[in-house]
């Protein structure tokens, strides 16, 4: 469907667009952007980025093109750094209580 080879009209609404076709053409716009949000990529493709991004790696051969992909892979890089670093406290309490036992 050609939507966009169609002039403006003085109304504001493109000319030949009236009634039905107008909307017809419409849906169609609304679900090609409506599918452009989501990233197209294999499973296995989408769970190597996620790791690699929650570990804050970023090889940087797999990247986001969509503002949503994009915000995603941005909240999983907050959620990695803030795992990571609860993880290493952990293990530093871990080891410090280890020792002042190991000392008594």
């Amino acid at each position: 469907m050609q939507c966009s080879s169609v002039s403006p009209t003085y109304s504001g609404l493109p000319s030949g667009m009236s009634g039905p076709s107008f909307w017809r053409c419409s849906l169609w716009s609304w679900s090609v952007r409506r599918r452009s949000l989501v990233e197209k990529m294999p499973f296995a493709d989408a769970l190597y980025f996620a790791f690699v991004t929650a570990l804050t790696i970023g090889y940087g051969d797999i990247v986001m093109h969509t503002p949503v992909g994009r915000l995603i892979a941005l909240l999983i890089g907050l959620v990695g750094i803030l795992f990571s670093g609860l993880i290493v406290a952990v293990l530093v309490h871990a080891v410090r209580e280890s020792i002042e036992e190991s000392e008594k």
